[in-house]
């Protein structure tokens, strides 16, 4: 959670700075790996519908890894244009997939396959 007093498309284009200051490079194939993701999840009570920006993100309430933390903040929020809280959408989201986790490289002891 953050407090900002950037408006939202302004806030994106922080977030996306610290991406790229981390060491992001957006890749051709989505979901790729990525050194940092920062997404723009809620904006107070609004609903954007943007080209460039959409809040609540579109794919949110679909994502179980970002619905558990969230709820663990603000169970009670209604997400804006659902009508439902977070918590609810948690009860109501898809099961994890559960993928192979793959080795770290870089780590130290971390070895290739």
């Amino acid at each position: 959670m953050a407090t900002t007093r950037l408006a939202p498309d302004l806030f994106l284009e922080r977030l996306a700075a610290i991406e790229r200051e981390a060491g992001r490079r957006h890749a051709n194939r989505r979901n790729s790996p990525r050194v940092l993701d920062l997404d723009l999840l809620l904006y107070g009570r609004l609903l954007i519908l943007g080209s460039k920006l959409q809040v609540p993100h579109p794919r949110m309430a679909l994502r179980r890894f970002v619905l558990v933390p969230l709820a663990d903040l603000v169970p009670g929020r209604v997400v804006p244009g659902t009508g439902r809280t977070v918590a609810r959408l948690l009860r109501e989201a898809p099961p994890a997939r559960v993928e192979p986790a793959g080795p770290l490289f870089g780590l130290r002891g971390a070895s290739r396959p």
